[in-house]
């Protein structure tokens, strides 16, 4: 992205991802992320394939856009944003897709995908396709970025330094080598490389590689 000020708004919406983002900017750029929970997204707008990036499409109007942008205040941009969105707003529900990541969170370092499906009483294959229909991806790879998205959350809180061993341990991988896998897989490096460079920004747990060019 390269900053014009005479550019018009670019909305983009980005699916769960099983890999890091990696996002290029050039100059000075004002942005504001919406973080959703799985499913957030289809209560506000329909109609579309949320499985995909989506790059054109105008998620607000332009007129939302000009208010949003002229705020400085955080409180206010987000009061905006619930305005914005509530006018939007018309439940969907998808019982298989929300049982399952409920199922997923509860059980989050003893899950397994035939205890799931036969607590629904539906077969394996079926379970998947309606979780990648709706989310892009298989419900197994949706307990993998969970599991990935503890370990972050476990060592972003953790004021000392992190025992990447005991650590593998409680979250059920079969050894510190899993682990390494899992974040090699997502991260395309290995934890402590991970955390060396990043940083946390917003509340949301997001953690950004911010590198200067």
């Amino acid at each position: 992205m390269v900053f014009d000020k005479n550019a018009p708004s670019f909305q983009i919406f980005s699916p769960i991802r099983t890999k890091t983002m990696r996002v290029k900017q050039v100059g000075k750029i004002h942005r504001i992320v919406i973080v959703l929970n799985p499913l957030g997204v289809q209560q506000f707008y329909r109609n579309l394939d949320f499985t995909k990036h989506i790059l054109r499409y105008n998620f607000f109007s332009e007129i939302e856009i000009q208010q949003i942008f002229c705020e400085t205040d955080p409180n206010v941009i987000a009061n905006l944003l619930d305005d914005f969105l509530l006018k939007r707003y018309k439940m969907y529900q998808q019982e298989i897709v929300s049982k399952s990541i409920a199922c997923v969170f509860t059980n989050l370092t003893s899950f397994s995908v035939e205890s799931l499906a036969d607590d629904l009483n539906i077969c394996r294959r079926h379970l998947n396709r309606t979780f990648k229909t709706h989310l892009g991806l298989s419900i197994k790879q949706f307990h993998c970025i969970a599991l990935f998205r503890k370990a972050m959350e476990k060592k972003i809180s953790t004021p000392f330094e992190v025992n990447w061993t005991s650590l593998a341990y409680d979250l059920n991988f079969s050894d510190q080598s899993h682990l390494n896998k899992v974040f090699k897989k997502f991260a395309l490096v290995s934890p402590n490389e991970f955390f060396k460079k990043g940083t946390v920004l917003g509340n949301q747990g997001l953690f950004w590689h911010i590198h200067t060019f």
